[in-house]
């Protein structure tokens, strides 16, 4: 593997901008097989050779103090290089490795003051390749495209009780707000909107 990467301030720390880049290569993947080649051999078998390689950027910027944004974006370009003896579908030479977004895009905003504190955040998740095996008419599996998905989370916290021995407050988490229907494997819906509502304490010593 090799990488190489940037990082620049500007507006006297206000503004930071990062770039990445990088490439791997792999050999040897391990992989599994319900049915071995002979009767007595392994189900763990070797995989031929793969690369990825791609460009993460980001920024954060510090719009007002207690304001910041945060903006990424990451471009991941994957590939089978060779099969090897055992591949299958799910290793095959000139296609995409599976379940891996070519293209990842996310932001959040982030505001506090006097121990208040609101944090919104957005993530977009390319397509990705993957293998449906739930076909009858395709036993051995068939390559399927997953759509993209955009999640919205949120995350406030407000000061309840403040004094000199510390402070209580109430949090709120909030993950999917929208909630979005998509699946991270197919045929496995990932988890829809979830809340989640706790304490959190400080104690001054």
């Amino acid at each position: 593997s090799f990488e190489i990467g940037i990082e620049r301030m500007l507006l006297d720390g206000r503004i930071r901008l990062g770039a990445t880049g990088y490439t791997q290569r792999f050999q040897d993947l391990i992989q599994y097989t319900f049915a071995p080649t002979r009767p007595g051999e392994s189900n763990y078998f070797n995989l031929g050779v793969a690369r990825a390689r791609g460009i993460e950027a980001a920024a954060q910027v510090a719009i007002l103090p207690g304001l910041q944004l945060d903006v990424s974006h990451d471009w991941l370009g994957r590939e089978v290089l060779a099969s090897g003896d055992a591949g299958d579908l799910t290793f095959v030479e000139g296609s995409r490795l599976l379940r891996r977004p070519e293209h990842r895009t996310s932001g959040s905003l982030a505001w506090s003051a006097h121990h208040a504190s609101i944090w919104l955040g957005a993530t977009h998740v390319g397509s990705r390749e993957d293998i449906d095996f739930s076909d009858p008419a395709a036993p051995a599996g068939k390559r399927v495209t997953l759509d993209s998905y955009t999640l919205l989370n949120a995350a406030p916290e407000m000061p309840i009780v403040r004094g000199d021995r510390g402070t209580l407050s109430g949090t709120l988490r909030i993950e999917n707000v929208l909630d979005a229907e998509f699946q991270e494997i197919v045929g496995f819906p990932a988890r829809r909107r979830a809340i989640h509502l706790g304490m959190r304490a400080g104690i001054g010593l």
